[in-house]
């Protein structure tokens, strides 16, 4: 090495791979980024729910959030106290929120460098006597360091995708609980009902039977009669356990314990909301530009085609460049780079493209096919909806109305005698069955509600904040404004 300005291009060389070793020793002892993650959850929860979620992480942040539920438990609870409870306490949510931690990590771990890698050998002599020779290497894969911020930036993708996706288990839970909770207030009614016609059949058994002892009736009316109460005996001993097996749901969904399975809440389910027929064709816009799921797949595609582009621009795996240094057996120390890359004759990373291509392919496709499943489901929701609302109005409006005057109109014949008592008891019972089957179509129109408010990806109505715009100018006043 005796060729011109050799030791000057030496110093140059070594100095440039100390400083390459100087970069990826600084950047891989950066620190993660430590802001919450968290709070795209919170304010989605706020934004489409009205509603705070927490997750629980063992600091004094706990305290507080058992604080909280205590605090929401000290009075009877309605549909948005109930939720709150839930999504504060439900242990299942707290396990989905683990998945943002996970992400979180893989973000930190996409920005720290390989170690770089230390090799010593020594050479003892075999034939003759002599010194033994001592070889040292110090060396860094600087592919590491060139897709560092490529890795980062598709793992901070993935951190996003992991928000998207628990911020929809989280209103998907709320689309559960907000219909367990329907089911149960709705049974519980229909459990009054059902004793009020249990008690009716019962008091028509003891008139029938005074009757029939008395010789006015035959054996075939005081069976009917005995029948009648049966009957109804049996559909409120049903009711009563489909209300305890409801209430049972509630509370694992709330995340009780034993001790707090006494709980109190409002008995009576919201009148519906005084709103008009809701159009489809105004909602499904909206439902595409704020689904979780469909953002979800869209950050993953987007991220499998950042995936192959990096791929075809690095086609090599390894390009280390370090220091070597090694003392001859003669006392000659030597100190120089050292640089090794893999030759990409075989393996140019074209399987691993095309498997990345396939990826894309199918992620492409699941795109469509959410589009059309979105579409499809606001369709489905709303045609729900809406028939679920004018159900219910034609109950309230006349079904009810007209037993009630039936009832009315017996009652007079009954007191002129023009008519008889089991008459009269029967229009009774038709009105409370009327009252029954007006319950179950205000369930029903409040699981819509709720169904139609998941498929939408927010409220039926645009709050302010909130992405989309209102449905085609439609004026719905929500559950939570009827019960203030």
């Amino acid at each position: 090495m005796n060729w011109p300005h050799h030791k000057k291009i030496k110093k140059v060389i070594v100095k440039v791979t100390l400083g390459v070793l100087a970069l990826a020793t600084i950047t891989a002892c950066a620190s993660a980024d430590e802001r919450d993650d968290f709070q795209e959850v919170r304010d989605s929860a706020r934004t489409r729910l009205g509603a705070d979620v927490a997750w629980s992480t063992n600091s004094d942040e706990d305290r507080a959030i058992a604080e909280r539920v205590e605090l929401l438990l000290a009075q009877p609870l309605d549909g948005n106290r109930a939720l709150q409870v839930a999504l504060l306490n439900n242990p299942a949510l707290q396990e989905s929120y683990a998945q943002i931690g996970v992400a979180r990590a893989e973000l930190a771990q996409a920005g720290l460098l390989e170690n770089p890698v230390l090799s010593v050998g020594v050479g003892f002599p075999v034939n003759r006597s002599g010194a033994a020779q001592l070889d040292l290497s110090l060396v860094q894969n600087l592919v590491g360091v060139l897709l560092r911020p490529t890795r980062e930036r598709m793992a901070a993708d993935e951190l996003e995708v992991a928000r998207l996706r628990v911020a929809g288990e989280v209103q998907r839970f709320a689309r559960d609980f907000r219909v367990a909770y329907i089911h149960w207030q709705a049974r519980k009614q229909i459990v009054e009902l059902r004793r009020l016609q249990s008690d009716a059949s019962r008091a028509a058994l003891s008139f029938a039977e005074r009757l029939h002892a008395a010789g006015n009736i035959s054996d075939l009316d005081l069976a009917i009669e005995a029948d009648a109460h049966a009957t109804m005996h049996a559909a409120l001993r049903q009711a009563e356990a489909e209300t305890a097996g409801d209430r049972e749901t509630l509370s694992r969904l709330m995340g009780f314990a034993e001790s707090k399975l006494n709980w109190s809440a409002s008995d009576e389910l919201p009148p519906i909301a005084a709103d008009s027929a809701i159009d489809a064709g105004a909602l499904e816009n909206r439902a595409l530009g704020q689904r979780f799921d469909l953002a979800a797949a869209r950050r993953d595609l987007a991220n499998i085609k950042s995936a192959i582009a990096t791929s075809e621009k690095y086609p090599f795996y390894s390009f280390e460049a370090g220091l070597s240094a090694g003392r001859e057996s003669d006392g000659l120390t030597l100190l120089g780079p050292e640089i090794s890359i893999d030759l990409p004759f075989f393996d140019r990373r074209q399987a691993q493209i095309e498997k990345l291509k396939a990826v894309r392919r199918q992620l492409e496709q699941r795109v469509r096919v959410l589009t059309l499943e979105t579409r499809s489901e606001v369709r489905a929701a709303t045609l729900s909806f809406n028939a679920a609302r004018e159900r219910a109005n034609l109950y309230r409006t006349q079904v009810i109305p007209e037993r009630e005057r039936t009832v009315a109109l017996l009652q007079e014949r009954y007191n002129a005698m023009l008519s008889g008592v089991f008459e009269l008891l029967r229009a009774k019972q038709n009105e409370t069955e009327a009252y029954s089957d007006y319950v179950e179509a205000v369930r029903d129109y409040w699981i819509a509600d709720a169904e139609l408010e998941y498929q939408l990806g927010g409220r039926i109505v645009a709050e302010p904040g909130e992405n989309g715009v209102d449905a085609a100018g439609q004026t719905r006043s929500s559950a939570k404004d009827q019960e203030k």
